[in-house]
């Protein structure tokens, strides 16, 4: 083997799956995972990331009158059971390691269905289900919700003051939400944005940046959203394009001229001409969310 400036490797199962080596500027993109939402969104809605951490023996049980929402596991196991009550089913697009996504399966209320790493489940407004981690380790999950401002409980249930007060004002006793042993960490979005006028789907990727290498410019065609996970990014949209949530200070604002650093998150509107680039000397990782027409052939995995 002869080895670059800078040598990456994945992976998986305890083998090398996948080598980089070069002098710098490469980008390494996951494939894509995608789900369908289920039902039709409203014309223009708040959008969130947020970070779900489930203990064992963790539950947690939620009726979500006017929010949809896509779970994406990322380690651990878990268990959502859909009641029975939900007028809609859930949609399950399943993902084993190496292996193509398969076809959403359709999961009806009244029914369970078991979560592994890399599965996308999503649950349609209005919806009630109830989450619980029944194994040994902690599960992990991201989270996209869409909610109609002044959604119950989400303006009560905010403790983050980058989300802004966009809620409606309900009290703690309408939250209609409850947990033990779960903890919810909110990453970027809370900001009111357009949505794909037609049946949309969620698509989940990650994308590595090495030192000088640029994603982009590319135009969103729904909602985008990053979370930095390691490095460094700078983000070049025009004004008003893009909504930013600093993770280490919780606050949120307008796009700046200050660099993303690990636990910063953006709210890319749609139409926008967007690029993504590394000035660091580091590799820089980041988690790329787009909500986006379904059947988008542009962002098929």
């Amino acid at each position: 083997m002869v080895w670059g400036t800078l040598d990456a490797f994945r992976v998986a199962a305890g083998r090398v799956v996948e080598h980089w080596s070069g002098d710098g500027g490469e980008v390494l993109l996951e494939p894509w995972h995608h789900v369908a939402v289920g039902t039709r969104l409203p014309a223009e809605a708040l959008v969130a990331l947020e970070r779900l951490r489930v203990e064992p023996s963790g539950r947690y049980e939620a009726h979500l009158a006017e929010e949809s929402r896509v779970i994406s596991l990322r380690s651990g196991t878990l268990t959502v059971s859909i009641d029975e009550r939900s007028p809609e089913p859930a949609l399950l697009a399943a993902r084993q390691p190496a292996t193509p996504a398969d076809r959403p399966r359709v999961i009806p209320s009244g029914s369970a269905v078991a979560l592994t790493a890399g599965d996308l489940l999503a649950l349609p407004a209005p919806t009630r289900y109830v989450l619980s981690n029944d194994a040994s380790a902690v599960a992990e999950a991201l989270v996209v919700a869409v909610y109609a401002p002044g959604a119950p409980g989400r303006a009560a249930a905010r403790v983050d003051p980058a989300y802004g007060a966009t809620g409606s004002g309900a009290s703690a006793d309408e939250h209609q939400t409850s947990f033990a042993g779960v903890a919810v960490e909110p990453l970027t979005g809370g900001r009111l944005t357009a949505l794909p006028p037609d049946l949309a789907a969620v698509h989940v990727g990650t994308a590595t940046l090495f030192p000088g290498a640029r994603l982009g410019p590319f135009e969103t065609v729904g909602p985008v959203l990053l979370h930095a996970a390691a490095g460094t990014l700078d983000v070049d949209a025009p004004t008003g394009a893009v909504w930013v949530r600093r993770g280490g200070e919780g606050r949120s604002g307008d796009l700046d001229r200050e660099p993303f650093v690990s636990g910063d998150g953006a709210l890319i509107r749609s139409g926008a001409v967007v690029s993504v680039s590394n000035p660091g000397n580091a590799p820089a990782v980041v988690l790329v969310v787009a909500i986006v027409p379904d059947g988008d052939p542009d962002l098929a995995p």
